[in-house]
């Protein structure tokens, strides 16, 4: 029942029948393609809710996942968390960034990476001039 409740489309007002029983057949097919997207949607967002990595550019790129498409990504995990199937814990950082996301948090801003990036370069540019015998 939770499972048709997710996929309820937003003109529907009550949840789509569900069979009786579900075939062996029909559950490995929802698990096959629902749960391998969430494992790794929950993977990504590590970075976000352990503040490791980038969690501002994490959280951008996850945003557009979720507005995809008149949001039906950010609505279909919605439900899912509202049927109690994620929940935190089982995927704790789909559950962490998807309560900022209803609330309206900002996402942290991404690291500037410009600065180290620069100079690597220099050090590189640097290194090169001393292979070429451009000593200073």
């Amino acid at each position: 029942m939770p499972l048709t409740a997710c996929l309820r489309r937003d003109s529907q007002e009550d949840d789509p029948p569900a069979p009786e029983t579900w075939t062996l057949a029909e559950t490995r097919l929802v698990r096959a393609k629902i749960l391998p997207r969430i494992d790794a949607l929950d993977t990504v967002l590590i970075s976000y809710a352990r503040d490791i990595g980038d969690p501002g550019f994490i959280c951008e790129n996850v945003i557009g996942i979720f507005d995809t498409g008149e949001k039906v990504v950010g609505r279909f995990l919605k439900r899912m968390i509202d049927t109690g199937i994620v929940h935190k814990g089982n995927y704790p950082n789909i559950w962490k960034f998807s309560n900022d996301y209803w609330k309206g948090e900002p996402c942290p801003t991404p690291l500037d990476l410009q600065p180290f990036r620069n100079k690597l370069l220099d050090r590189y540019k640097e290194l090169l001039d001393l292979v070429g015998g451009k000593l200073p």
